[in-house]
Order: C-alpha cells, then structure tokens, then sequence
C-alpha cells in the first residue's frame, strides 16, 4: 500500500488558523513527515516531542507553537517573526 500523498499546503491559509502573535512566529520547512521539536535554544527549551505532518501539509508544535511546514523545495529553512507573513502574502 502506498504512503499517503501530503498536499503542498498553503502557508496564508496555515497562518490565519494558528497566527495570534506574527513577531513570534517560527516556520521551519520540512522534507519529511514525521519531525521533532526541541523548541528555541537547545536545552534550555522544551522536552524533545515527536510530530507527524498530516494531510493539512504542516503540524504544530504543542510547547512553542513552530511550525512545521512540508515543502521538500524548501527544506531546511526557517523564518521567524514578521518575515514568515512576507512569504504567505498573494504573489509570494
């Protein structure tokens, strides 16, 4: 049986479900589905906890609130604050 296709999600769409505060947003592109989180600054975060990104194409971290977003394309890369509205806005 095949795995489940993830749909390239679309980050404004992402952003108006889970955005309350944009200067402390964190995306981090993914290639994978499945991801960890330690949140900021290494050890002094949070307990290591385990994602899976479902169909919706991103999963949320449930201590620090990153985001983690499937596009292989951009994998690796990560925004933070007010830059990660510059990429959903129309035309980005």
């Amino acid at each position: 049986m095949a795995a489940p296709t993830i749909a390239k999600p679309d980050l404004a769409a992402i952003l108006q479900k889970v955005t309350f505060r944009p200067e402390a947003l964190e995306v981090v592109f993914v290639d994978q589905a499945r991801v960890a989180c330690e949140g900021p600054g290494g050890a002094s975060g949070h307990p290591r906890t385990f994602y899976t990104v479902g169909y919706e194409g991103y999963a949320e971290c449930k201590y620090c609130d990153r985001l983690f977003v499937y596009d292989p394309a951009r994998a690796g890369e990560q925004v933070e604050g007010e830059a990660v509205l510059a990429l959903a806005a129309p035309g980005a």
